[in-house]
């Protein structure tokens, strides 16, 4: 069924062959921004005020972030190549 659409495809003059990548093209790109929108509304909405005070006042200084950050990925790879991590499932 591709394959057939793909071969009448090449049978078709450029200009015609270049209007249908746009098409492609622009259907592609309005479902990849639909899903962005929908996951920065989503995240925005979740995200309270309370919270971002709370995350800000914990963070300490850049400098202290920035350790605990790199200190929390070694000790993630560490344990995800020597013993991985149970994932508790809560319903």
């Amino acid at each position: 069924m591709l394959k057939n659409y793909i071969e009448r495809l090449r049978a078709k003059p450029e200009e015609q062959k270049n209007q249908i990548a746009f098409m492609y093209a622009l259907v592609i790109t309005l479902i990849i921004i639909v899903f962005w929108y929908a996951g920065v509304t989503g995240l925005s909405r979740r995200m309270s005020d309370k919270f971002v005070s709370t995350v800000v006042e914990s963070s300490g200084t850049p400098i202290e972030s920035i350790v605990a950050s790199v200190g929390s990925l070694f000790t993630d790879l560490k344990d995800l190549i020597w013993k991985p991590k149970e994932i508790e499932v809560k319903y």
